[in-house]
């Protein structure tokens, strides 16, 4: 499965409307056209936040020839002419998926945290495996029921490797957790289709985020 990205770069929770869309808009302005995606994901927020970002991201991507992709609202990704990403599978994900092919949404990614939901995104027929945590991250812990903190252990690069393998050429794979400009090259070695970033590009000083990761993307670099 041909990607349309090589970067795909995940809004925070917290960081404001207006600091990401100028952060989108500096790195889409700095790098080839179409290397990069927008993932507009705001799981804490009303439906019309979500939907207010999401269309300020989607003028932006529009200038810039970048692939917008929606978390998990069928209906704003339709409207939007973006794709879908749809996070760890549930009871609803058939439904879900079955849905956006019905409103002519064309690309949908799945999260996988493990090889058998990789062999489940293949056998539901969608786009892209999500395959995480590949490195520590800084959101590597959560809480369990009654409160203590549980790590999110790393899979390492061979979990790539394994969703190849499973997946073959019908998926193609998007490596999260962990990744820097110096680990990406690893997962590009590993099988990879894509990486993905949250904290990182929300985080840094986004001239030195450019700085890191334009020259990864520009035409003849081998990642």
């Amino acid at each position: 499965m041909t990607c349309p990205f090589r970067l795909q770069l995940i809004t925070s929770e917290e960081t404001s409307d207006d600091e990401l869309v100028e952060r989108a808009r500096i790195v889409l302005a700095s790098v080839p056209k179409g290397s990069v995606s927008i993932h507009v994901r705001r799981r804490s927020h009303e439906y019309q936040d979500v939907k207010k970002l999401a269309e300020r991201m989607a003028e932006v991507c529009a200038l810039s020839g970048a692939f917008l992709v929606v978390n998990r609202h069928v209906d704003l990704a339709a409207e939007l002419g973006a794709g879908l990403h749809l996070g760890k599978p549930d009871g609803a994900m058939r439904q879900t998926i079955d849905q956006a092919r019905a409103a002519n949404v064309d690309w949908i990614s799945l999260s996988t945290h493990a090889d058998e939901e990789v062999e489940l995104a293949l056998s539901v027929g969608v786009s892209a495996a999500m395959v995480s945590p590949i490195f520590a991250t800084q959101s590597g812990a959560r809480t369990n029921k009654v409160g203590d903190a549980v790590l999110k252990t790393p899979r390492g690069l061979s979990a790539l490797t394994r969703a190849s393998a499973i997946g073959g050429g019908d998926l193609a794979y998007i490596a999260l957790g962990g990744v820097d400009a110096l680990l990406a090259r690893q997962c590009f070695e590993s099988e990879a289709s894509a990486v993905a970033l949250m904290h990182r590009w929300n985080e840094m000083q986004i001239d030195n985020f450019v700085d890191e990761w334009a020259p990864l993307l520009s035409p003849g670099t081998r990642l």
